[in-house]
């Protein structure tokens, strides 16, 4: 019973300890966005948003599709099992994904976790914590890919410089990432010999039935589709806030936002990290003398997903209500 018990305490001190570093990074980015504004001069960032609203519902569409591709992307892993979701549970995975994604810490993994734990009530818990392990990894995968065409795009346009250098380390990091979560979702062996070194970071297990490879080939062109929608909705950002139209400067405020995305991956919606960093890439954007449309940018993709996030919170209850009344005799 003592022993018990004292596991307790300690798994809970472990969750009060977590709280409380979250709680501090989520202060830390309220505070940086806060200076950054101020810095950049409250009344030209307002100035700026208030000029750009026409393009918001543009954006917010091109966001929907970004989600939707996810959907596309775990049908691809599921292959024919997937049939055997039904629509409203698609939709309530990916809105509980997009939801947890943008407003808890971890992003992406937060969000996985929640559509592993919608889709297990079709598929199984195994098959739905494999194909989410999975579709984190393909995301990985395809950033790191994305990565690397925004790179040389960069280099392309300016010459290089941080951000080129800034890209290659974070196709790197996602591209290592990507892989060494699939060689553990896809053999036991790796798993074990991982989890034996590092237990105290990594969690996942091995499922017994997996996407074949032609599978998360698909899935990860899919993934790598939602970025390139993902382009298109940053050049409409861009050029929302005063930039230049083109590719070049959508896969360069794309190619920030991945590497915003990376440093500030443990902050809730990468809350002041995202803004630090196309402050500090203003300059590739043309914005070195106008840092407030650089913020305009994160803020505008911010108040995009933070208005689709309460979105979808509202109408989780209303899919769940639907799905009752489907499985009601």
């Amino acid at each position: 019973m003592t022993s018990t018990t004292t596991i307790a305490e300690r798994a809970t001190s472990r969750r009060h300890i977590t709280l409380g570093i979250q709680g501090a990074l989520l202060a830390g980015g309220l505070i940086l966005l806060a200076l950054l504004v101020r810095s950049a001069g409250p009344q030209r960032v307002y100035v700026v948003l208030r000029d750009a609203r026409e393009l918001f519902p543009l954006v917010a569409a091109l966001e929907v599709c970004i989600a939707a591709a996810d959907i596309f992307a775990a049908r691809s892993l599921l292959g024919e099992s997937s049939n055997t979701v039904v629509a409203s549970t698609w939709w309530r995975s990916t809105v509980s994904a997009y939801a947890a994604m943008v407003l808890l810490p971890a992003g992406r993994a937060a969000g996985e976790a929640a559509r592993a734990i919608e889709l297990s009530r079709s598929i199984g818990a195994g098959r739905a914590t494999a194909t989410a392990s999975h579709l984190q990894a393909c995301a990985l995968l395809a950033n790191a890919a994305a990565s690397i065409v925004c790179g040389i795009a960069v280099m392309s346009s300016s010459g290089g410089g941080l951000l080129a250098s800034a890209l290659l380390v974070n196709a790197i990091v996602c591209g290592s990432f990507g892989s060494a979560l699939l060689a553990i979702a896809r053999n036991a062996n790796v798993a074990a010999w991982l989890r034996k070194r590092f237990h105290r970071f990594l969690r996942a297990q091995p499922s017994p039935t997996l996407p074949r490879g032609r599978e998360v080939r698909n899935a990860v062109a899919i993934c790598f589709i939602g970025r390139a929608i993902q382009t298109l909705q940053y050049g409409v950002i861009v050029r929302a806030v005063g930039g230049a139209l083109g590719a070049a400067a959508a896969m360069t405020a794309l190619g920030i936002h991945l590497v915003g995305a990376a440093v500030g991956d443990l902050i809730p919606n990468q809350m002041g990290a995202m803004e630090g960093t196309y402050r500090a890439f203003a300059s590739a954007l043309g914005f070195a003398g106008a840092p407030a449309r650089a913020l305009s940018i994160a803020l505008m993709a911010r108040a995009t997903q933070l208005v689709l996030a309460m979105v979808c919170l509202i109408a989780l209850p209303m899919i769940s209500r639907q799905q009752r009344t489907a499985v009601a005799p």
